[in-house]
């Protein structure tokens, strides 16, 4: 067995928001770093909570939009049954720390850092003028970097949830050489593959906690939901970690939300571009 990198996508389509960060067509990729070992472990723990679930629930596939929602096999579960399973997820991600990594852009991102796409804007296959290629494109050299950094055992599975293209597409890149198995992205169903169940429980929580940070006026099932999603301690590795307590978690508002990024990418913007251009040569060199 091999080490993997599972990717989901999350993000609002439509969802206006008053924040100046959080656009309504912004598109995130969500990436969870796996060693053989801990591979192994994420499927053994998923298979047995599938058969738990599916016991209890007689739901077989996680969907955590679904989950949080009510909605489809979820729609008659008891919200406190829905929320104990993001409870249950939460305290794996806390203990485990599985490494992960994400990438948002909406569709001024690069413009907005002064990055200007050239010509017909496609770079090995990913057309830079889409932003949800280039979010995709910009979290591939992160992985790529890292891996490289931290000498990790290579090549690996990469694997990613279907819907940009259909289950079982092996998509080639030369960014991928020497990184990923075939030197492409797999891409499969959730149903198919548990790890993508797993790593849709990071992404989804990640767009649901911007969210529930911008609201203005929370629930008590919100500032609970929130305090169950800051527990999963998540190991973003390329995300800085805003530490809040019961009472901020319940006070904070979209106006909080929008000065903590501004002071982050007053100097840089959404991301370093001298940083960004010094890593791109150490990956290609």
């Amino acid at each position: 067995m091999v080490g993997a990198f599972v990717i989901d996508d999350t993000g609002s389509p439509g969802r206006k928001s008053n924040s100046h960060f959080l656009k309504e067509d912004r598109k995130t990729w969500c990436g969870l770093l796996l060693t053989p070992t801990q591979r192994k472990y994420a499927e053994q723990e998923m298979a047995a909570c599938i058969s738990v679930i599916q016991s209890e629930f007689d739901i077989s596939e996680l969907h955590f939009s679904d989950i949080y929602n009510k909605k489809g096999d979820w729609i008659g579960v008891k919200p406190e049954e829905r929320i104990g399973i993001f409870q249950a997820f939460a305290k794996i991600f806390s203990h485990e720390q599985f490494p992960l990594m994400c990438r948002t852009f909406n569709k001024t991102s690069l413009r907005d850092n002064g990055i200007i796409v050239y010509g017909n804007g496609v770079l090995d296959g990913f057309d830079l003028n889409r932003h949800e290629d280039a979010a995709l494109y910009f979290l591939l050299l992160d992985l790529k970097l890292l891996v490289k950094t931290e000498n990790f055992l290579t090549p690996i599975d990469i694997i990613i949830d279907e819907g940009r293209k259909r289950a079982g597409y092996l998509e080639k890149h030369n960014i991928l050489d020497g990184l990923a198995t075939q030197s492409s992205l797999r891409y499969a169903s959730s149903a198919a593959n548990v790890l993508l169940q797993i790593v849709d429980f990071a992404a989804f929580c990640l767009n649901r906690y911007q969210i529930l940070l911008c609201k203005q006026s929370k629930t008590d099932f919100d500032v609970e939901f929130l305090q169950v999603l800051s527990s999963a301690n998540f190991n973003f590795l390329n995300l800085e970690k805003w530490d809040l307590s019961v009472n901020q978690l319940q006070s904070v508002n979209v106006d909080d939300y929008d000065y903590f990024l501004w002071l982050k990418y007053a100097d840089d913007g959404f991301f370093d571009r001298k940083r960004f251009v010094e890593n791109l040569l150490n990956i290609t060199s």
